[in-house]
């Protein structure tokens, strides 16, 4: 029996958030709403949820703050912001906070089906991949991939999780063509 995917979604917009519910657990997700980024934070943490959906505009606490929050001790939870918010700034910050997808509202509800399958398969095969090699020494320096952090004389520099993938695609294939 495949497990199903447990998904967190932080949207204020209740008449979305259950459009979202209904549609997900139709297709064999399970599906934990907070109306608002405190709710989202708190329960990011109680139910340890197999990805993040989040919009960025909701009360108490934005989307932005509450990955920043999440990121400091969880770097591996796929994220995706889903939002109104769609300037190319906002995507960038987006990212920057370690998200690993953006989608822009208005959205169809296959392709946000789609960007959650595809986030937990990747993160699921990162998850077994884990077994190997995390820490690399890249001349002086010292790549925790894992940790996503590089050290170099003492000083401990935190990367984003797209800098993390990139430097540890590059360190797994050395010299090699990437």
């Amino acid at each position: 029996m495949k497990e199903k995917i447990k998904v967190l979604l932080a949207e204020d917009e209740l008449t979305l958030a259950m459009i979202i519910k209904d549609t997900l657990e139709e297709d064999d997700f399970i599906l934990t709403i907070a109306a608002n980024g405190e709710e989202g934070l708190r329960m990011f943490f109680d139910i340890r949820p197999d990805v993040l959906v989040a919009d960025v505009m909701m009360p108490r606490m934005d989307g932005f703050e509450m990955v920043r929050r999440i990121r400091q001790t969880d770097k591996q939870t796929p994220v995706l912001f889903l939002t109104a918010r769609s300037a190319i700034n906002d995507v960038v910050e987006g990212f920057e906070l370690g998200a690993n997808d953006y989608l822009k509202k208005p959205f169809g509800m296959q392709e946000l089906i789609i960007r959650i399958k595809a986030l937990v398969g990747k993160a699921f095969s990162f998850n077994e991949e884990k077994k190997t090699t995390t820490r690399f020494e890249i001349g002086n320096y010292l790549f925790d991939s894992l940790a996503q952090t590089l050290t170099h004389a003492g000083l401990k520099q935190e990367l984003s999780h797209r800098e993390s993938e990139i430097l540890k695609r590059l360190c797994e294939n050395q010299n090699q063509v990437v």
